[in-house]
């Protein structure tokens, strides 16, 4: 939408589905390129992630476990729309975050 330069009202009638909801429509991931299908995330992060995501939670039933290790890391558990940006996403993590689920998003 931000590249949407000018709109123009065509007048025509609608038809507003009786069961669409945005909201659930977005939490599936049709919103981030994504074909609505989910998944269960199981990731390690390191305790500076795990500070910001506490914070900035990626999804509504998301958890933070500490693990007992010696670096204070932490075990992420959450679901979320298997999207191309949640594959982004975690690449970009780089060593702040290892999959404990060994695949990496296929999208």
């Amino acid at each position: 939408m931000h590249r949407i330069k000018q709109a123009k009202n065509l007048h025509l009638p609608m038809t507003k589905q009786a069961d669409f909801r945005l909201d659930d429509y977005l939490a599936k991931g049709y919103g981030d390129f994504g074909d609505g299908g989910m998944r269960e995330l199981d990731l390690k992060v390191s305790p500076e992630l795990a500070e910001y995501l506490n914070e900035c939670k990626l999804a509504v039933d998301q958890t933070l476990t500490k693990m007992d290790d010696d670096k204070g890391w932490y075990r992420l558990r959450a679901k979320l729309a298997d999207t191309p940006q949640l594959k982004w996403w975690i690449l970009s993590q780089g060593s702040d975050v290892v999959m404990l689920d060994s695949q990496i998003p296929s999208k």
